[in-house]
């Protein structure tokens, strides 16, 4: 039986795919479960809704659609930080950041102002080259 929790890990896993994908390896998809594990924790926000509403929180949308290979070496790597980041028992990587986006493709005029030049409220707390991570 498939339990609750191995669901909602896979759904985490599946949305960061997306997200961090196209930066070709790992590391970035899985900044990005970190940055969404952290809004689950900071605000309170159970597992499934969070990601319903993630988009209304996002720098741009997903440039990956469909599903990975689930063979592949990148994604059996995320796959192997869903417990401890579901748990909190990873070592958080993105210094608590709550928000994400490629620095050279932020579409929401949105997340533009009230985030990435909204120094005073929200730093820079992590980035990848362009993929950049606001507290």
């Amino acid at each position: 039986m498939l339990r609750a929790e191995d669901f909602i890990k896979s759904e985490i896993a599946l949305a960061s795919w997306r997200y961090g994908s196209h930066y070709g390896a790992e590391k970035a998809s899985i900044l990005i479960a970190q940055t969404l594990a952290n809004r689950n924790r900071k605000w309170g926000t159970p597992w499934l809704e969070l990601l319903t509403k993630a988009p209304q929180f996002d720098a741009a949308p997903p440039t990956t659609t469909g599903y990975p290979n689930i063979w592949d070496r990148s994604f059996l790597k995320l796959l192997l930080e869903m417990d401890g980041l579901f748990d909190g028992t990873r070592k958080d990587d993105t210094n608590g950041a709550l928000y994400f986006g490629d620095t050279t493709n932020i579409q929401s005029k949105w997340f533009l102002m009230k985030i990435a030049r909204n120094h005073d409220e929200h730093q820079i707390v992590a980035a990848m080259n362009s993929l950049t991570f606001w507290n």
